[in-house]
Order: C-alpha cells, then structure tokens, then sequence
C-alpha cells in the first residue's frame, strides 16, 4: 500500500511584501498582492496544504508607517492652508 505524504507548508510575509504606499487611500494597509495570493491558493486547492503567516512585529510596523503617512499629509495640508 502507498502512502502519501502531502506535506504542509507556511509562508512567512515581511513588511517589504506587504508594502502599499497609495498615500490617498490610507485605509489599506497592506498590499493588494497579498489578495491575490490568497485568491490564488484558492484556485488551486492549496488552502489545505499552505498556512500563510504575517507575524505581530510586521502587522504593527505597517500600522506606524500608515500613521506617518497620514501625519504627513496632514502636515502638507495644513502647510497649504497657511499659504
């Protein structure tokens, strides 16, 4: 009798692969890719055999780099204002 093994695989995202730097839609954090990854785990039966992971630190650091972004602009703003 065969067996067969189906291995089990995690995919690590760091904030490099989750960067989105559209400055006018400060609601999305991350990358679209990210959705498109997963789609695609989807389409192709994966889902089972692929745990995708985005550790604590990287959710947190895009969370800050979105915060700057919108402090930024902010100040740009108020620089118009005063012009």
């Amino acid at each position: 009798m065969e067996t067969k093994t189906r291995e089990k695989y995690s995919i690590v995202f760091d904030t490099n692969n989750l960067f989105y730097d559209k400055r006018d839609d400060f609601a999305i954090i991350f990358s679209p890719r990210i959705d498109k990854f997963l789609s695609f785990l989807q389409d192709h039966d994966l889902k089972k055999r692929v745990r995708v992971c985005i550790p604590k630190v990287v959710i947190e650091e895009r969370i800050t780099q979105r915060i700057q972004d919108i402090k930024e602009t902010l100040a740009k703003v108020e620089e118009k204002k005063k012009a």
